[in-house]
């Protein structure tokens, strides 16, 4: 009944004061520390703390402090007995070109894509050609849809023993592009005047 309980005040709550972006500030207080960027990135994942003090090699002060520290960020409710409630709304997203994203292309990005991505749980697809600016926008709503769906895949299996599940991080681009050797064969395009006259 409690279970049954909280599901429905979540769901009645589901829409109120959800952040759908951090600030600024806010990123780059979680890029600064490793294990509060680590705890953030569970919790948004539904974690619980003794999930994670079950994991990591992080004491339960530690924990508790740095979950503190995320409570006085607005990020996240922490409550009684150490629950936690995420303040993120379902259409969450890291600010564009913010410090989350700039840690990722600096720290992150070469690590995730060395990989063959031959395993059962990978994928990894290239394809490239010419499209219009109409087929572009197309893929890139059906990116978003796909983006979304993923979202709302974590929340339902947040319930999920976490012994069936496995962290996955899933990466998709679109963007006009030429690769750099390509681009420096190109002839120069500037069109030049009638040759001077000496």
């Amino acid at each position: 009944m409690d279970l049954e309980i909280a599901d429905l005040v979540e769901l009645a709550h589901q829409a109120e004061n959800r952040i759908t972006e951090l600030t600024e500030e806010q990123e780059r207080e979680l890029v600064s520390d490793p294990k509060v960027l680590l705890v953030a990135a569970l919790v948004f994942n539904y974690w619980s703390a003794a999930k994670i003090l079950e994991t990591y090699r992080l004491t339960e002060p530690e924990l508790v402090k740095t979950l503190t520290r995320l409570d006085k960020m607005r990020i996240i409710d922490l409550m009684h007995g150490n629950r936690i409630k995420v303040r993120l709304a379902r259409n969450f997203r890291w600010r564009k070109a913010g410090p989350i994203q700039r840690s990722f292309e600096e720290r992150l990005q070469k690590e995730f894509f060395e990989s063959a991505f031959l395993g059962n749980d990978e994928l990894r697809v290239f394809v490239s050609g010419r499209l219009s600016r109409r087929s572009i926008a197309l893929l890139q709503a059906h990116i978003r849809k796909i983006a979304d769906e993923f979202d709302s895949l974590v929340a339902e299996e947040r319930h999920l023993n976490h012994e069936t599940q496995t962290g996955t991080s899933l990466v998709m681009a679109i963007r006009p592009w030429e690769p750099n050797q390509f681009a420096a064969l190109r002839r120069d395009k500037i069109k030049t005047g009638p040759p001077r006259r000496s």
